[in-house]
């Protein structure tokens, strides 16, 4: 009896629940028949509702957009003025660099580069063993911020040292590496005692054109540095230094010179170095009449003070000085002497012993080096 009343409670259960399955299936059925149907209804209710209020807000839209447009620029206006702004920046920033490259290039770098002394340079246009078609003579002068140059004429006649026969300019540079003189010290000297000057330095520039103003100065010491740097690889000072005192010049005169004579006495008087310390005896103690004299127009543009010029009683080979080494003058006009003359000075720093017996502090023979 109790398992009969169970069985069927567990029937009944299970037809009770697969009736609530079969209920939620149908109601799930229908309501995914209507769903479709409700939402276009609510769409339609939205759009009604938005139409309604956009056409209500219409006039009011279009008052503020009309209000915008009348406070809002055009394009272009804005696009005018944002160009106008990077245009000022730019010019500011250009004008800036510029400034500051004008303070490096002509105050910063002359100061720093500066001559300390007059100097005077010898320019050739040729390679050192062609002829001089062209030639310049320069004189620095650091405390007036001037430079003269002179053209110079190839085809004057000069003579060598130690030698009675003359010689066109143009062919001092070919003459002395014919005979096998490849030293340029030689050559040099070989300038110093035609032009009658010291020259501090010269140049061989086989592309040295015509100079008539400061910028043709200007460009040929440029390239004239540039060629340097690129054949040693180092930047020469001394180049440099020439190339700058040119740029911050003052003046650049450029004047033909037919007179060698008149060139050197030009040069002689814009010497402001004078070795007042250091007096000059000079003995022409070579086969060669008037070698003291060439001697002596030699070194006065570079402040040496000739006192006496005489014949010594015996002849030398080597030129020699004596000097007396504890006077800086004295120092300084052996090392001129050294630098420029064509086999060098012999020295004899005797403490002014044999100077001083002539009242001089340095006394000067010229040996037959000189003549040869």
């Amino acid at each position: 009896m109790y398992r009969y009343t169970a069985q069927k409670n567990q029937q009944a259960n299970k037809r009770y629940a697969a009736k609530k399955k079969r209920q939620r299936q149908s109601s799930a059925r229908v309501a995914a028949r209507q769903e479709p149907a409700l939402q276009t209804a609510s769409t339609r209710v939205v759009k009604r509702t938005r139409k309604t209020v956009t056409k209500a807000s219409l006039p009011t839209r279009v008052s503020k957009k009309k209000a915008t447009r009348q406070l809002r620029p055009a394009w272009w206006l804005d696009f005018l003025v944002l160009g106008s702004a990077y245009l000022l920046v730019g010019i500011v920033v250009i004008v800036t660099l510029m400034a500051l490259f004008w303070a490096v290039a002509d105050q910063i770098l002359p100061q720093y580069f500066r001559l300390e002394r007059p100097k005077t340079i010898l320019l050739v246009g040729s390679s050192v063993n062609e002829r001089a078609q062209i030639m310049y003579l320069l004189r620095f002068d650091p405390d007036n911020q001037a430079i003269q140059a002179w053209s110079l004429d190839t085809s004057t006649q000069v003579e060598l040292i130690g030698q009675y026969n003359q010689y066109p300019l143009a062919s001092i540079g070919p003459l002395i590496y014919r005979y096998g003189n490849d030293n340029l010290q030689e050559v040099k000297s070989a300038y110093n005692f035609a032009l009658g000057t010291v020259l501090d330095e010269f140049y061989f520039m086989p592309q040295l054109q015509s100079l008539t103003t400061k910028a043709d100065l200007q460009a040929a010491l440029w390239q004239l540095f540039r060629e340097s740097w690129l054949r040693t690889g180092q930047a020469d000072r001394v180049l440099f230094t020439n190339y700058l005192s040119v740029r911050s010049a003052k003046s650049v005169a450029v004047t033909p010179a037919t007179d060698l004579e008149a060139v050197s006495e030009q040069l002689a008087s814009l010497s402001r170095q004078q070795l007042l310390g250091c007096q000059l005896r000079i003995y022409n103690a070579a086969a060669t009449n008037g070698l003291a004299k060439r001697v002596r127009g030699l070194l006065r543009s570079s402040g040496v003070v000739v006192l006496k010029l005489e014949n010594a009683p015996e002849k030398i080979d080597q030129t020699t000085i004596y000097y007396d080494e504890r006077e800086e003058d004295c120092q300084r006009l052996v090392a001129i002497l050294q630098e420029n003359f064509p086999k060098g000075v012999a020295a004899v720093a005797d403490q002014g012993q044999k100077a001083h017996s002539y009242r001089v502090g340095a006394v000067l023979y010229l040996g037959e080096e000189l003549a040869r």
